[in-house]
């Protein structure tokens, strides 16, 4: 399960996978609408042992590849 905090511990959203992850990598992307919507500057890529890679743009899959 993925959780994502604000600083002060807030829960901004969690995400249960289907698949057992490797690892995950997540970085923000520079967007005017920050102030309004925080889940369109998180991005994160999560591989697992078997053969998946998983880009998600906020709580939505973006790109996947086997």
């Amino acid at each position: 399960m993925i959780h994502y905090l604000e600083d002060n511990g807030k829960v901004i959203f969690q995400k249960k996978l289907d698949i057992e992850p490797m690892a995950i990598h997540t970085f923000n992307i520079e967007d005017k609408n920050y102030a309004n919507n925080k889940l369109i500057n998180i991005m994160y890529m999560i591989s697992s042992h078997q053969d998946h890679i998983l880009v998600y743009k906020g709580t939505n899959l973006a790109w996947a590849l086997k």
